[in-house]
């Protein structure tokens, strides 16, 4: 396709960078995935004390959605939310999922904070106690991957299947 003038060139070049941005954004989810997996579901093998995980299936890996990219001008943005209520949530005395029965109370609000208390292993004693209460962080290889260059490559890497070449500066 001929392109006649920078109007035609800055959009075609804005819809790779939507692409690009997109595409980094879901091998990043991919990555908090997999720390969330090895990190917390893989933290602790002992048998007697697995249980169904809910995993993708509103599970914490489910909870953290990609939001696609936006373009404003000339700023692409995407970013990875975190969505507790996509957690499925179950109350009941005999095997509270997501939830937590403490001493006769309720806490129904566990999903907004379990994420935080997993990281930094703050659940006290909320889910009985054992080696899941000690802290599983899954954000601080994820937050490397920015310093280490990871995501740099990821970037590179996009740029080149789409066939564009730039020198960064």
């Amino acid at each position: 396709m001929p392109i006649y003038n920078d109007d035609m060139l800055n959009a075609l070049l804005m819809l790779d960078l939507n692409s690009i941005i997109e595409e980094v954004t879901d091998k990043i989810l991919q990555k908090l995935q997999e720390s969330i997996e090895e990190n917390v579901y893989d933290a602790y093998s002992n048998p007697d004390r697995q249980y169904n995980r809910n995993k993708y299936d509103g599970g914490l890996i489910g909870e953290f959605v990609p939001i696609p990219a936006k373009t404003v001008g000339n700023i692409i943005t995407a970013s990875i939310e975190e969505t507790p209520e996509l957690m499925i949530m179950d109350l009941s005395e005999e095997s509270p999922i997501h939830g937590s029965i403490y001493k006769g109370k309720t806490w129904d609000k566990i999903r907004e904070a379990l994420a935080d208390m997993i990281i930094k292993g703050t659940s006290g004693i909320r889910f009985g106690e054992g080696d899941w209460t000690e802290p599983r962080d899954f954000w601080t290889p994820v937050i490397k991957m920015f310093d280490d260059g990871t995501v740099r490559g990821m970037v590179d890497d996009a740029f080149t299947t789409r066939g564009i070449k730039f020198i960064r500066g």
